[in-house]
C-alpha cells in the first residue's frame, strides 16, 4: 500500500470482473469506519499490509462508493482505542485476552484390542463484538485460528465473558 491517506478510493481494474466497480481500503483497526461501510452494503474481502479492502455489490455505484469513502475521510476515525458509546462498560479490546477454551484428553480401550488418547478442545463461549455493530456469543476455532462467526480477516474489536441465560448487551460503540 503507498502513503496516501485512508480511507482511500480503489477502482476496479480494467479487463476483470470488478472493472466499472469501486473499492474502499482503510486501516484494519478503523472501527467506525467498518460500521459505516457495512452499513452501507460493503464487505470486506482481504487484507493486504495492515488495510483492509472493502467491496460493493454491483448495485452501489461507484459514485456513491466515492461520496462514502469523502465522508469518512472528512471525518477520520482517531488511531488507536475505538471511540467507546455509553455501553462501552465491561468490554475488553485486547482479544488475545479472550479465553480460548482448554484441551481434554480422553482415554481408553477399544473392544479389547488396543488403548487410545485423544486430545479434544471444550469450547469456552464468550460474549464478542464485531466491526459491523454486531454482538454474538462465540467461541475460539483452533483448527481455523478464527472465532466462531468471523472470519480471519475480520475478528472481533471486544469481548466480555459469556453468561448463561443472560441477554446480549449493546455493542461496545453503541451511542
Amino acid at each position: 500500500m503507498s502513503d496516501a491517506r485512508f480511507p482511500r478510493l480503489l477502482p476496479g481494474r480494467p479487463g476483470t470482473s470488478t472493472e466499472g466497480r469501486a473499492f474502499i481500503a482503510t486501516l484494519k483497526e478503523d472501527a467506525r469506519s467498518a460500521i459505516r461501510i457495512r452499513e452501507a452494503s460493503g464487505e470486506a474481502l482481504r487484507e493486504k499490509d495492515g488495510a483492509l479492502i472493502w467491496g460493493f455489490p454491483p448495485a452501489v455505484t461507484p459514485a456513491e462508493v466515492g461520496a462514502l469513502c469523502e465522508a469518512l475521510r472528512a471525518e477520520p476515525a482517531p488511531i488507536g482505542e475505538p471511540v467507546l458509546g455509553p455501553a462501552a462498560e465491561g468490554w475488553t479490546f485486547d482479544m488475545s485476552e479472550a479465553p480460548r477454551g482448554d484441551e481434554k484428553v480422553i482415554s481408553g480401550r477399544v473392544a479389547g484390542a488396543h488403548d487410545y488418547e485423544r486430545r479434544v478442545h471444550v469450547r469456552q463461549r464468550i460474549i464478542a463484538a464485531g466491526n459491523g455493530g454486531v454482538v454474538t456469543v462465540s467461541y475460539w476455532v483452533p483448527e481455523q485460528e478464527r472465532w466462531n462467526m468471523f472470519t480471519k480477516a475480520v475478528p472481533p474489536m471486544a469481548w466480555r465473558p459469556y453468561v448463561e441465560g443472560a441477554p446480549l448487551p449493546r455493542h461496545p460503540l453503541a451511542g
